[in-house]
């Protein structure tokens, strides 16, 4: 439909069912768009899975998926202080079990398979399957998140994005027609049009915010992201860094609020003698 417009991008079809249904639960109808149903292996290049709105609603909905990724992803103070939390991106999703290679997925190559076949067999290790980190002491986490106050800025990163894998698909697909047509021999021009797509693909670079909920395009010198609100605080390259980050970035906060607080004390302390 013209008047949908996309008010979130998501990697994981379990993130963008939920959202979905959070904004259908607050009288807003979505639709999930996958742009790759084809093949499951090609929805990071190829964008992500998309939720669309209609137009009138969108303020309303990024509002409540911002709401939500501050909920989900930000921090529960009462959060299980039991919980196995990841040392890096401090969230629980958390499992014990060998390395595999994740997103493998129905429609993956054959050697994707055969090499995850072999990595199941490596020792178990604690794994977080939102920033990728495998560590060995479950205890070495944090037993509860780091928690910013009201008031402090949220941070989001500027996610470096291109599509060179999508170029090279197309640039593979575009060399099959080529031949078909013409006749020429497939081993002189299908390795071509895939390295000429993988290099226009890779070329093709844009930024748009990390959090997962938003994905919004940032402009060049762009402070806030104009979609969820968040500030951006540096740049990465893969998304899921935004989890590792965004923990640093929450302690570093707090950091600098202690040692202000120590400061202040310290002068007050001094002024008083």
């Amino acid at each position: 439909m013209s008047d949908m417009v996309t008010v979130g991008s998501y990697l994981d079809p379990m993130d963008v069912q939920f959202a979905r249904l959070h904004l259908e639960e607050h009288g807003i109808r979505a639709a999930v768009v996958e742009t790759s149903n084809f093949d499951p292996t090609l929805i990071g290049v190829s964008g992500g899975i998309r939720l669309q709105v209609a137009e009138k609603d969108e303020l309303q909905a990024r509002t409540l998926l911002r709401a939500l990724a501050n909920e989900r992803t930000e921090i529960d103070p009462d959060a299980d202080a039991g919980e196995v939390r990841c040392p890096r991106c401090e969230l629980a999703y958390c499992f014990f079990e060998p390395p595999s290679l994740r997103g493998v997925a129905p429609g993956a190559t054959e050697l994707g398979v055969f090499v995850a076949a072999i990595l199941r067999f490596g020792p178990k290790r604690w794994t977080c399957h939102k920033c990728g980190h495998r560590w060995d002491d479950p205890n070495e986490g944090p037993k509860r998140p780091t928690v910013l106050k009201p008031g402090d800025p949220r941070p989001v990163f500027r996610l470096k994005r291109s599509a060179p894998g999508m170029g090279a698909f197309m640039g593979f697909m575009v060399g099959a027609g080529f031949v078909l047509a013409s006749g020429f021999a497939p081993i002189l021009v299908l390795p071509a049009a895939a390295l000429l797509g993988y290099l226009i693909g890779n070329s093709l670079n844009r930024d748009v915010c990390s959090e997962p909920s938003c994905r919004k395009q940032l402009p060049a010198h762009a402070e806030t992201c104009e979609g969820c609100g968040g500030f951006v605080a540096g740049e990465i390259r893969r998304a899921a860094e935004h989890f590792a980050e965004a923990a640093e970035a929450r302690r570093e906060i707090v950091r600098m609020r202690k040692a202000r607080k120590t400061a202040r004390r310290k002068r007050a302390e001094a002024s008083g003698g």
